[in-house]
């Protein structure tokens, strides 16, 4: 199985990494919000704009300041009993803020306010039905791989396992929030983080540690690691 995914979803071609029939977005920062998978889940700005980059081996990347997010984009009806999530991204903290400092890097919630897939902030800290926070450097890069299998989420930095939990909540279908660099209903600088982006890939299977480490390592050199 790991070989299949190494060949249909990682790091193909010249540029990189392209989805396929898993995939729910991609979102590849090539000088636009768009979603490159093709399933028409693209983002838009909230507030002010963008700057784009691209690293010497052809990584795209955008940074975003602290004057800077999206607007929700909405996952209508997922199982949070029996559904599978990845989140895959690759993330540079600018700056580093105390643990204590709410400043939202990724956020995937309910609707309802009431249960969190996903919530990364202050530097990388993960915040779901525990928290978790890693010491990352400001300036550094960091593969981000948050993996909700069943009724249980895994969170690998680069290619480690750094945290395992299982929310309380998970018996009911609802609709899903997805926003990046802003809590899901707040629109303030208070929560707003400062940080590049980089390949931010959505997928409905869940990753294995053996996937998280292969990718990690078929596209760590596209940012100097």
């Amino acid at each position: 199985m790991l070989k299949q995914f190494e060949v249909k979803n990682i790091y193909i071609g010249e540029y990189g990494w392209k989805p396929w029939e898993n995939t729910l977005a991609y979102y590849e920062f090539n000088n636009n919000l768009n979603d490159s998978s093709g399933n028409g889940r693209n983002l838009s700005l909230y507030s002010w704009s963008v700057t784009y980059w691209t690293t010497e081996w052809w990584a795209k990347y955008w940074y975003f300041n602290t004057n800077t997010w999206t607007n929700n984009i909405t996952y209508s009806s997922l199982n949070y009993a029996t559904d599978k999530y990845t989140l895959a991204y690759w993330i540079q903290p600018k700056q580093k803020f105390s643990s204590w400092v709410y400043k939202v890097s990724v956020e995937m919630t309910s609707t309802s306010h009431t249960d969190i897939f996903i919530r990364t902030y202050n530097t990388i800290w993960f915040n779901e039905a525990t928290s978790y926070e890693y010491n990352a450097s400001a300036n550094t890069w960091y593969l981000v791989v948050a993996v909700r299998d069943w009724i249980t989420t895994k969170d690998y930095i680069n290619w480690i396992l750094v945290n395992t939990w299982t929310p309380e909540k998970t018996s009911w279908t609802k609709d899903i929030y997805f926003r990046l660099n802003n809590a899901e209903n707040q629109n303030n600088t208070t929560y707003s983080n400062n940080q590049y982006f980089s390949e931010f890939i959505i997928e409905n299977r869940a990753w294995t540690a053996e996937q998280a480490l292969s990718y990690y390592n078929q596209t760590k050199s596209n940012y100097w690691l």
